[in-house]
């Protein structure tokens, strides 16, 4: 059993980075200690340089599971 990707599509990107980094701060917070206030800057931070400026840079691609409802 294989696992099926699809394109994320445009309209998707603001909900993933969204998720994307309220989950890696609240990790921040759980799994180094960060105090939240840390952690927000830092997601911050770290998703403005993976996604400058809320795109996907050029040569850059992102997928999702095929049949994921949320990005």
């Amino acid at each position: 059993m294989g696992v099926r990707l699809r394109p994320l599509r445009d309209d998707e990107l603001p909900a993933f980075i969204e998720h994307g980094r309220a989950a890696y701060a609240r990790d921040m917070v759980t799994q180094a200690g960060l105090t939240p206030e840390q952690a927000e800057q830092k997601a911050e931070s770290d998703w403005s340089r993976l996604l400058p400026n809320g795109a996907v840079g050029p040569g850059h691609h992102l997928f999702v599971p095929v049949g994921n409802d949320r990005p």
